[in-house]
């Protein structure tokens, strides 16, 4: 499988990306679900005298999404909706065991990270811009209007973004490969990428027990295969 970068988001997009294979999805993971409510409450404590919303991945996603003429008011990332919530104490739904690993690192790092299930993918995977009238059901049973958002595409059409992921390739209990991708844009630094996909391929592995592949930062296009590169942590 090859993933791109459109050239019209080159200058602006970057991705971090990996495969994970053998994958038990498991419908909880308390060990794994604790760690994500302390560092929810930690969240919140530091915001007592910090603002996480001026946090500076955020603010270089938010970067993103106005460099390709998107209002990061109107269209906020899964990380600050994540972040937000969590501000708020909103209830953060318990999903599964990689779900679960995907947001606890988002609200780490305030990247959009997203998890896609490998068998629902049809072809190779392009980052984008949606197209007029391009819509796609999400994951919450909402239609989603990809038009002008960077959209990850296969052959059928769009499936994610990191404002939100289609229903259609939703990592449910029958996954057992998975695409892993991490969203940023040309203002991280490389460390913050890696140190999202490193951070995730460890929880993926303890508590998935998910064999994980190669790291890839994608600025233009990378050959995903499968492998032991990174192995069970």
């Amino acid at each position: 499988m090859k993933i791109h970068i459109h050239p019209d988001l080159r200058s602006s997009a970057r991705l971090g990306v990996f495969l994970a294979e053998e994958v038990r999805v498991l419908r909880r993971q308390e060990i794994l679900w604790g760690r994500f409510q302390i560092l929810s409450r930690s969240v919140r404590e530091t915001a007592r005298t910090k603002n996480p919303l001026e946090n500076g991945d955020l603010l270089k996603v938010k970067k993103f999404v106005k460099a390709v003429g998107l209002d990061p008011e109107r269209h906020r990332t899964s990380s600050e909706l994540l972040l937000r919530k969590t501000l708020k104490s909103l209830p953060v739904l318990q999903v599964n065991s990689v779900v679960d690993a995907a947001n606890l690192v988002s609200l780490e790092t305030m990247l959009p990270v997203s998890c896609y299930d490998l068998a629902r993918i049809r072809g190779d995977v392009e980052l984008r811009l949606g197209r007029e009238n391009e819509k796609f059901d999400t994951a919450a049973r909402d239609k989603f209007d990809a038009a002008g958002v960077p959209v990850l595409s296969d052959t059928p059409g769009a499936f994610g973004s990191m404002l939100a992921d289609s229903a259609r390739t939703t990592v449910g209990s029958h996954a057992r490969r998975i695409l892993v991708v991490v969203f940023g844009g040309s203002a991280h630094s490389d460390s913050a990428l890696k140190g999202g996909m490193e951070s995730l391929a460890e929880l993926l592995s303890q508590f998935s027990f998910a064999r994980v592949g190669t790291h890839h930062l994608v600025k233009d296009e990378a050959v995903l295969a499968p492998g032991p590169a990174v192995g069970r942590v």
